[in-house]
């Protein structure tokens, strides 16, 4: 009697946890899902056009170095901004204050960030493409929106840090001048030169292809 009790007691544990795993396939599976996708390009160099008005896309590995290099680049700018990265939870809320209008619950809205992720395209395009998956297109397409939005900006944050950096000394030279009551006007030239030549080697990001639904399934 007292071994059917264990056996009994064993088929319990076994059987009930895999109830509750094959009765949330069953609901999970009944439930829309949607994965959107955007790319974009990290370059140096400007943008040029053709004649035709075509948009030419830098040599951009020239200027980043090898395409580990760019892998690199591009992962540390991307990583914060996904799940378990430093400003991951920031953008979440701030999301969560400015999109109420959305229809989407906070649930819904905290998964989508969670499924965020980046894949570095082959080396003869060295794009990169990004990816969200949600309960709706409408969701998938904004949150996936608001990450590159926040990438591009972090970009330009970095710019404008390398940029005070490079021309801090210059800045300073000329402010101790001027209190010596002294000419600036040939570190002003100097200063302007290198802000040009900083400017240069500024990141870029260039938007191939705006954040839109490449599939539509069961999750």
């Amino acid at each position: 009697m007292k071994t059917n009790k264990v056996l009994g007691l064993v088929l319990f544990l076994v059987l009930v946890p895999f109830a509750l795993w094959f009765s949330r396939g069953r609901f999970v599976q009944g439930e829309n899902s949607f994965r959107a996708q955007s790319s974009f390009v990290l370059c140096d160099s400007s943008v040029t056009t053709s004649t035709d008005g075509k948009m030419l896309l830098p040599q951009c590995r020239g200027a980043t170095g090898t395409y580990q290099d760019l892998a690199i680049i591009v992962s540390d700018g991307l990583k914060p901004l996904l799940r378990g990265g430093s400003r991951a939870e920031t953008i979440l809320r701030s999301y969560l204050q400015s999109k109420s209008c959305l229809n989407a619950s906070a649930r819904s809205v905290t998964n989508a960030f969670a499924s965020a992720e980046y894949r570095m395209g082959d080396a003869s395009t060295e794009s990169v493409h990004l990816f969200v998956t949600a309960e709706s297109k409408e969701l998938a397409i904004d949150v996936n929106r608001c990450i590159l939005s926040n990438y591009v900006k972090s970009v330009e944050s970095a710019n404008l840090s390398a940029e005070g950096k490079a021309l801090a000394k210059l800045k300073w030279d000329i402010q101790k001048r001027r209190e010596a009551h002294e000419d600036v006007s040939d570190l002003l030239r100097q200063l302007e030169h290198a802000r040009v030549v900083v400017k240069k080697h500024h990141k870029k990001v260039i938007v191939t292809s705006s954040p839109h639904i490449i599939d539509k399934g069961l999750r």
